[in-house]
């Protein structure tokens, strides 16, 4: 009889344990959409931000260029005018050569017109150059140009949208963080502030779901007491590295038919090793599964290595002390067993009592 108040006790425990879950779950629920919503209302201007300066970078690129391309057609235009004045001079110095009258004017005519056709030659290939470099600091402009052009209208559309948005997200968060006070109503307080305490010192998310008895966001290996403690579904857990609260997999999904179907087709289909099989509250891993995964990892060695066999070894002798411990068939008589009855959540207690 008292073994089935006991049941009964446990049951009514479990099922309040369950419902504070779901409170705590629909609480980041909200709490993930204002982080979104904060995030955006963040990153959104420092996006317009970004563009804007790669926007100027590419303007002040593109009229640094144009004003080289201006000096050199200055320098082209005053080098065909001196061009234009040597060819000029070179013409009178040859008709001089007509109204010559002894052998010394036409000595000194000639080399007149020697000297000018040398500084001619210099004169034209310069011209050459400088056109060169004309044409190839215009074909850069022309190949940056669309992509200044396309940005440029990318960066005033979104200036013009921007405040629009920005509104409408203010607005969303203020509805967001309405619901989320509501919602907070729902929580017992003591549990509340556990969650609120890790919410503020902890990136996201707060509560986090385990299929294995390793916590996915900091990944370490939670004590086997712990674990199994955290199978019962009893009393709220905190990962004893990252603190944040941990439920059992099943426990997360319990409300959720949807999600319950997805883990049964993912076990079907064998996605899952046999350890991890659906575990209710009062079960736990046996000594059988642990010598399943030492197969499945390939814990045998080839026997050419006596150290590495030595560590092989421990591991092995480690997970058996593992499997033993796991191998209860009550996990209130193992609570029992490691003095730990009395330590229970006072603020469930109390929700309990209530």
């Amino acid at each position: 009889m008292d073994q089935i108040m006991e049941t009964r006790e446990a049951d009514k425990q479990h099922e309040l344990y369950l419902r504070r879950i779901k409170s705590l779950k629909e609480l980041q629920k909200i709490d993930d959409r204002i982080y979104e919503k904060k995030l955006q209302l963040h990153q959104e201007p420092q996006e317009l931000e970004e563009k804007e300066r790669d926007l100027a970078q590419q303007q002040q690129d593109i009229e640094r260029y144009q004003e080289r391309v201006a000096h050199l057609r200055e320098q082209e235009l005053q080098l065909r005018r001196s061009m234009e004045e040597e060819s000029e001079r070179l013409r009178k110095s040859r008709d001089k050569l007509s109204d010559v009258q002894n052998e010394r004017e036409y000595n000194a005519v000639t080399r007149e017109i020697d000297s000018i056709e040398k500084m001619a030659q210099p004169r034209e290939a310069e011209r050459v150059t400088l056109l060169d470099e004309q044409r190839r600091i215009e074909s850069i402009i022309e190949d940056r140009e669309p992509d200044y052009l396309a940005l440029k209208a990318e960066v005033e559309e979104k200036r013009q949208s921007l405040n629009a948005k920005m509104a409408v997200v203010s607005r969303e968060l203020e509805a967001d963080r309405a619901e989320r006070e509501a919602k907070c109503a729902d929580v017992p307080a003591p549990i509340l502030e556990r969650y609120e305490f890790i919410r503020k010192r902890l990136e996201h998310p707060v509560i986090v779901s385990l299929s294995e008895a390793v916590c996915p966001s900091c990944h370490i290996a939670l004590p086997p007491q712990t674990f199994n403690e955290l199978l019962r579904g009893i009393d709220i857990k905190n990962c004893p590295s990252c603190q944040r609260i941990i439920v059992w997999r099943d426990h997360y999904i319990a409300d959720d038919p949807d999600a319950q179907a997805a883990v049964a087709r993912e076990q079907e289909a064998g996605r899952h090793p046999a350890k991890r099989t659906t575990m209710g509250r009062s079960a736990a891993l046996d000594k059988g599964d642990y010598k399943e995964e030492r197969e499945d990892v390939g814990f045998v060695s080839s026997g050419e290595d006596d150290e590495e066999l030595r560590r092989m070894g421990d591991i092995e002798s480690t997970l058996d002390s593992m499997s033993t411990m796991a191998n209860v068939s009550d996990l209130t008589d193992m609570t029992e067993m490691t003095g730990l009855a009395d330590l229970t959540d006072d603020s469930e207690d109390s929700e309990h009592d209530k």
